[in-house]
């Protein structure tokens, strides 16, 4: 993003997230209320001369969600399942 300060603002007003640590004036973590997390959002601000997100699209570069491997592990394939094979091509 061009600007932390900005973002750190819209995150806590629009999400009510809690900001926890900021590193090298250019990265700040945030938690999201209630969360016993470190910290929920990690955001690094590349300046001003970042260039803007083609046409139509957002510009978010990363997204994740952790899952507990009890959940990941309900749903998967055993490994002996054909979806977890590869055929050489």
């Amino acid at each position: 993003m061009r600007n932390l300060e900005r973002a750190v603002d819209f995150y806590r007003r629009a999400f009510g997230f809690e900001e926890i640590a900021r590193e090298f004036g250019r990265m700040a973590f945030l938690r999201a209320a209630g969360s016993e997390n470190h910290h929920d959002l990690g955001l690094i601000a590349v300046g001003p001369q970042a260039p803007s997100p083609p046409r139509g699209a957002t510009g978010l570069y990363h997204l994740a969600r952790e899952r507990s491997p009890r959940s990941m592990t309900s749903r998967a394939p055993p490994p002996s399942s054909p979806s977890w094979t590869r055929s050489a091509a």
